[in-house]
């Protein structure tokens, strides 16, 4: 069986829906990276007396795979806290595989 080139849509808006309620107010960006073997989001915050902080969040095809349902996925990216590692990471890039 071959493996489809395509990540499923819906995943990529749960993602953008998870990092729009995590960090509210911040701007977001999206772009497929390898041939859809992965898809970097990068969120823009800004807080009032600072400076833009701009987080990176790399997600693989192997961690979209993994969870073929939606509410395993919304579970995945909640239970794991993404958006905390985000905020440790601070520019650094975040990957899930």
């Amino acid at each position: 069986m071959q493996q489809s080139k395509v990540i499923d849509h819906w995943k990529i808006e749960e993602v953008r829906k998870y990092l729009a309620k995590r960090f509210p107010g911040a701007r977001f960006e999206d772009y497929p990276r390898g041939g859809g073997t992965a898809y970097l989001f990068v969120v823009t915050a800004s807080v009032p007396g600072q400076r833009q902080t701009r987080h990176n969040l790399v997600v693989t095809r192997q961690f979209f795979d993994r969870f073929p349902e939606q509410g395993s996925f919304k579970n995945a990216l909640e239970s794991g806290d993404v958006a905390r590692s985000m905020e440790r990471a601070g520019e650094r890039t975040v990957e899930l595989y």
